[in-house]
């Protein structure tokens, strides 16, 4: 069975979810002992989905428009409309005291909302923990934010091109990639400094901006969003062309390594592997695009690409209740549920 075809064998429903999985996909999870968190904005959900002994488990939240997930250890941060959420796992030697908890409940992670912090008008597309909290992609204010110890949101980067961090979304910075724990490059879907000038599509296709000089690193991109560093190597994806994408550090230069039957929307990285959010929607796919392939079976889901070899290798197709996906995080341990 191709990696991009379905079946009803291998299909699964929660919590009015359908969806159909490569057969690979449960043993591949449980090898790595990890969950997936998904999220959507358009629907308004967070699905967390995991591997028990014979098939995939999932858990469906409602929350007001999620957009950016963040996993670490045992916190996860969610960006929401106006709104910065984290949440903070017990301590599981605690929680496995409990006799009385089923088999379902030692199979899964909570994690409780610890803190909350309005965000003044701006939603995050993408975050990331660091050596030093959480990093916040801030497309509004143009720049990289963070929150310090005491809750409050400072905006302590800017690209070079921009005069000032003011509410006026001028090139919408999208994405941002740690190495060693500190922020390396930021996405943006243009090169602009003047109010909603990302907004112009042929003349200001996207960015890649090195953030220790402000300097643009790549340009020519096509919608990138969700930059990532693993082992050494610099991803992105080209969402509304549906492509994931390896640049080059030292040139700029960039190369399609796998188009998908979707809007590439959501990247983590994870031992050698990265997971893909797909989706059918993408609310940016009239501005600063090369129109996907093929638009006739488009999916939404999730896709493990091989990044030593560039291939997709697994994939989760919903088949319904969901039609596109925010942004995707690698958590580690079993199903996160979020409280």
């Amino acid at each position: 069975m191709s990696v991009f075809s379905s079946s009803k064998k291998d299909g699964v429903r929660a919590t009015s979810l359908s969806c159909s999985y490569s057969p690979g996909l449960v043993p591949f999870l449980r090898s790595l002992n990890i969950s997936l968190v998904l999220t959507t904005a358009e629907g308004d959900r967070v699905l967390s989905l995991a591997a028990n002994q014979q098939e995939l488990v999932m858990s469906v939240v409602d929350f007001d428009e999620p957009h950016g997930v963040a996993a670490s250890g045992n916190k996860i941060a969610l960006s929401l409309k106006q709104q910065l959420r984290l949440f903070v796992s017990r301590d599981r030697s605690e929680s496995s005291r409990q006799s009385d908890r089923s088999f379902e409940s030692k199979n899964r992670r909570e994690f409780s909302a610890q803190q909350s912090r309005h965000t003044a008008g701006f939603s995050s597309p993408d975050l990331a923990w660091g050596t030093d909290g959480l990093w916040i992609a801030n497309p509004t204010f143009s720049c990289l934010s963070t929150l310090t110890n005491d809750g409050r949101l400072m905006n302590l980067w800017k690209p070079g091109f921009v005069s000032e961090c003011s509410e006026e979304d001028r090139c919408r910075v999208n994405g941002v990639a740690l190495e060693n724990g500190t922020p390396r490059y930021v996405t943006a879907m243009a090169e602009w400094n003047t109010v909603g000038g990302w907004q112009e599509p042929v003349r200001n296709p996207g960015i890649i901006i090195n953030v220790p000089d402000g300097e643009v690193l790549c340009r020519g991109l096509f919608s990138p969003t969700a930059p990532r560093v693993h082992n050494g190597r610099l991803w992105v994806l080209q969402a509304c062309s549906g492509q994931l994408c390896l640049v080059n550090r030292q040139t700029g230069e960039f190369d399609v390594v796998e188009t998908f039957p979707g809007y590439t929307t959501g990247l983590d990285c994870h031992a050698g592997y990265g997971f893909v959010g797909l989706s059918c929607t993408y609310r940016d796919a009239d501005s600063n695009v090369r129109p996907l392939a093929a638009k006739g079976n488009l999916w939404c889901g999730l896709a493990v690409v091989d990044l030593t070899t560039g291939k997709a290798v697994e994939a989760l197709k919903l088949l319904s209740g969901f039609e596109s996906i925010s942004a995707v995080a690698v958590v580690a341990g079993p199903l996160p549920t979020l409280m």
